[in-house]
């Protein structure tokens, strides 16, 4: 089943589509993913590369830290989880599970300031998934807690093999 591709949502597709073809590529042995989300348009990419993730034949997890507003483009893109029979979990990924990988698209260049408790505890469960079991980390714009600004990471930011910048200047 294709996903309902409706013109206000193409660059959000794109997006998630870039992802699931990089982490095909890069881990073409891959067959459990996590894909960590959170509410904004990082998390938004992050649910459409899981719904083509799912389509490519791999089982997937989606952890959602918190629902997108309503309207957005991330809203939209949880619909289109929902409709491709992926139920987000409200719980950060188990480190010690059995991923082959983790994308984590829980936050990229729009955060601001630093990451609250809650989210801390998600980035450190993706931190200890890749440093005590070698799960490699696919990032979404940036490893979530490291500063767009500054380069400043959170001590709990993982460290991310491979990073997928959407946007980028010339």
């Amino acid at each position: 089943a294709c996903i309902d591709l409706l013109g206000e949502h193409v660059l959000m597709h794109r997006a998630g589509q870039a992802v699931a073809r990089l982490a095909l590529a890069r881990w073409p042995h891959a067959r459990r993913v996590s894909v960590v989300c959170g509410p904004g348009n990082n998390g938004g990419d992050g649910l459409i590369a899981a719904c083509l993730l799912k389509q490519a034949g791999l089982e997937v997890r989606v952890h959602l830290i918190a629902p997108p507003r309503p309207g957005t483009d991330a809203a939209w893109a949880l619909a289109q989880t929902q409709a491709h029979e992926l139920v987000p979990l409200a719980t950060a990924p188990d480190p010690h599970a059995d991923d082959d990988l983790i994308v984590d698209a829980l936050y990229g260049a729009g955060l601001r300031g630093s990451l609250r408790d809650d989210a801390r505890g998600w980035t450190r469960a993706m931190q200890l998934a890749g440093q005590q079991h070698g799960t490699p980390i696919l990032a979404v714009d940036l490893p979530s807690g490291l500063q767009a600004d500054s380069g400043q990471p959170d001590p709990s930011t993982p460290a991310c093999d491979l990073t997928l910048a959407l946007l980028c200047l010339r």
